[in-house]
């Protein structure tokens, strides 16, 4: 609108140029509204499905540790450690 209008246009022609600015900036911000809502991923997860889920992440970084008397010495203790 800026490089378009100057003193030799009429009110009437800057009311128009000014409500499509409007129009523009308003159908941009509704274009912005619609790609936050609908690309980013909304996982919606049921309570038992999200507590199943839980648990196996749970247990797949479950470890035991077990010490080895065998090789216990004066200076430290030896335990062997291994995935459930």
């Amino acid at each position: 609108m800026k490089g378009y209008m100057d003193s030799t246009n009429s009110l009437l022609d800057f009311l128009k140029a000014f409500e499509s600015a409007l129009e523009q900036r308003n159908s941009d911000l509704q274009l912005v509204k619609y790609r936050q809502n609908h690309l980013n991923v909304i996982l919606k997860t049921l309570n038992y499905a999200l507590k199943l889920t839980q648990e196996q992440l749970l247990q797949s970084t479950v470890y035991s540790c077990v010490e080895l008397v065998e090789l216990r010495s004066q200076n430290g203790q030896f335990f062997h450690i291994h995935r459930i």
